[in-house]
Formats: structure tokens, sequence, C-alpha cells
């Protein structure tokens, strides 16, 4: 968040599908999201699975929900799979990616992949509110 919060902030999300399918493209995450006094981000972890298929380009949404010590105009986040087959073994990749900015109204949340790798070529995994 920006500016930090000087108490704790929490969030409820989950992914719901769009292009991608959980069970199938991703597997399907939720819960609630914590923002202790002084934190900036905070970190949500959503895992591709390898089904042998081109998912290059499917998406899926990262739903914000019930704020507490918040607020938020956009609760939707639109992440997107880059994962182009390479052939071979494909192992999951590892990382967080990083949500940040100010949870409520006229602020902007934020999401980076630049904490997830993957050895298999997954080059990285989008949120945009």
């Amino acid at each position: 968040m920006s500016p930090a919060s000087g108490h704790t902030v929490t969030v409820q999300y989950k992914t719901i599908d769009r292009t991608a399918t959980a069970g199938d493209d991703y597997i399907h995450k939720g819960g609630t999201l914590t923002f202790a006094p002084g934190v900036t981000g905070v970190m949500v972890e959503v895992k591709v699975i390898d089904n042998e298929v081109e998912d290059d380009g499917e998406s899926l949404w990262l739903k914000l929900s019930d704020p507490s010590g918040a607020f938020f105009d956009d609760s939707w986040g639109l992440g997107t799979i880059d994962n182009t087959e390479t052939g071979g073994d494909n192992t999951a990749p590892t990382g967080f990616p990083t949500i940040s900015g100010t949870a409520r109204v006229g602020e902007t949340l934020t999401a980076s992949e630049t904490g997830i790798a993957d050895a298999d070529g997954l080059t990285g995994a989008a949120f945009a509110w």
C-alpha cells in the first residue's frame, strides 16, 4: 500500500476463470490478504498447471472483496498466463507476485510478476487493476 497504513488491513481474494480454467490451466486460490501496519505489499501465488497445451495468453481474474481497515474502488485484477510449451517436462513456477498500492478509494493496487521464476519458460503472470 502506498502510503503504508498505521493499522492492519485485510482483504479477501479469490481467483475466477476468464479464458483460463481452474483445475486445467491453474490451481484456484483464495483466502485473506493481510497488510500489517507499515507493510506496503503482500504476495499471492497462483500455480500454473502443465497440461501439455499452449496456454499462452489465457487469463484469469483475481477478485478482491470485503476489505477491513481500508477501501478500494476497483476490486478486479486481470492475470495472464504466459506459458508457451517448450517440450519436455514442465516444473511448477516458483516465487510470488507482489501486490502493492493503497487499498482505498482513489488509490491503485498493482501486482508484479518479478518474484516469479520458471526454469521451463514461464515468462510472467501479470495482474492489473
